[in-house]
């Protein structure tokens, strides 16, 4: 309820195009998307279990060498989450039905 799906649809449809169909991943886990000169992983992990053999199954550390990913549930990753070239989007509630987001460069 605090917009992550929402962002991230907005950042995949700014770079696929904004008739780019773009579902919540909550039920597949992940939803992908390529062009010729990019490829984006979406992941909603929140249904996980925070057990490494989940995020092995469905892909996640190969998807972290050759994709960039869009992680809702971050934290479910554990030991698999990166540490270098990454952006952390923090999104609060503001004022007002609006949200405070915040980008952080790690």
């Amino acid at each position: 309820g605090m917009g992550k799906s929402t962002f991230a649809r907005a950042f995949i449809q700014t770079l696929f195009g904004e008739n780019t169909h773009v579902p919540s991943p909550t039920f597949t886990i992940v939803q992908l998307y390529e062009n010729e000169t990019l490829k984006i992983a979406h992941f909603d992990l929140y249904r996980l279990d925070e057990e490494e053999d989940e995020l092995f199954e469905i892909g996640v550390p190969e998807y972290l060498l050759t994709h960039t990913c869009l992680i809702e549930w971050p934290e479910k990753l554990g030991s698999l989450l990166p540490t270098k070239n990454v952006l952390r989007v923090l999104i609060e509630e503001g004022k007002n039905d609006r949200r405070d987001i915040h980008i952080i460069s790690e």
